[in-house]
């Protein structure tokens, strides 16, 4: 299926997924933390999102989101919060 989620944005926990063949974009579980200029990548089928920045804070947190459940979880931290980032899963 040909579907994509943009997420944060200007300090957001709220996140959509937009389906190409329907042309429909539908709400789905908030992230945990409010959070801009965080990075993203999938892996194994679940979207990860790292770091980033928002409540005045900058994050260390990793959330995941698990689409068969529609839930994120925050699997893990990050030694050095990072906002701005790149990631890449290999």
């Amino acid at each position: 299926m040909m579907r994509f989620m943009p997420l944060g944005g200007h300090a957001l926990k709220s996140v959509e997924r937009y389906n190409i063949r329907t042309n429909t974009w539908t709400n789905v579980s908030s992230l945990n933390h409010v959070r801009f200029g965080s990075c993203a990548c999938v892996v194994n089928g679940k979207i990860y999102v790292i770091g980033g920045t928002g409540d005045n804070e900058s994050k260390t947190t990793i959330e995941a989101y698990d689409g068969t459940i529609n839930e994120w979880k925050i699997e893990t931290n990050i030694e050095i919060s990072r906002w701005g980032a790149s990631v890449v899963a290999l």
